[in-house]
């Protein structure tokens, strides 16, 4: 299991990340910039701290050469009780980091949820990883993650509530 990663480290991964999967790696100025570093020298520390926690390969020493750990895959996080009144992303709420392969891109970011009952109509049980896309559009019957009236997520067929992910994929430990 990867080493749990600071806020700033988070933050970081999740820019470099997102660059990434929008075809290249951010620059050292712009993790500045979207992270509020005021020195270079920060954002390089953070990057070493990336690479030595296993988030990310550095490729060589050229400008921007940098990738995600685990070469096609991606780091998703897994969240744990999820309190609404925080982002949903936010370093409280992400329990542990998996690997995951999507099968087709997604734009909007991926999370992962375990399933808290079963939805027989999809073949889901309890216990299910659910992996999903935030803020992606829900229809009828889609399996999504909503916020129940008591505030935790749940993983439910779409209903009209307001959805703030879209399962892309379940995964289940055997």
């Amino acid at each position: 299991m990867k080493k749990k990663l600071t806020e700033n480290e988070r933050k970081t991964y999740e820019f470099i990340r997102s660059g990434i999967r929008k075809g290249y790696p951010p620059s050292v100025r712009e993790i500045c910039d979207h992270c509020g570093f005021r020195s270079t020298s920060t954002a390089h520390r953070m990057i070493n701290m990336l690479t030595e926690k296993g988030y990310l390969e550095k490729v060589s020493n050229l400008n921007r050469a940098l990738r995600l750990a685990g070469g096609d895959s991606e780091k998703v996080p897994v969240l744990g009780q999820i309190d609404k009144s925080m982002p949903l992303l936010a370093a409280e709420q992400v329990e542990r980091y998996i690997d995951f392969v999507p099968s087709a891109d997604h734009p909007g970011e991926l999370f992962a949820v375990t399933a808290d009952s079963d939805i027989p109509e999809k073949a889901l049980l309890n216990g299910d990883l659910i992996i999903a896309e935030e803020g992606a559009k829900c229809s009828e019957g889609d399996v999504c993650v909503c916020f129940g009236s008591d505030g935790r997520a749940q993983v439910k067929l779409f209903d009209g509530e307001r959805a703030v992910g879209k399962a892309v994929a379940v995964i289940r430990m055997l």
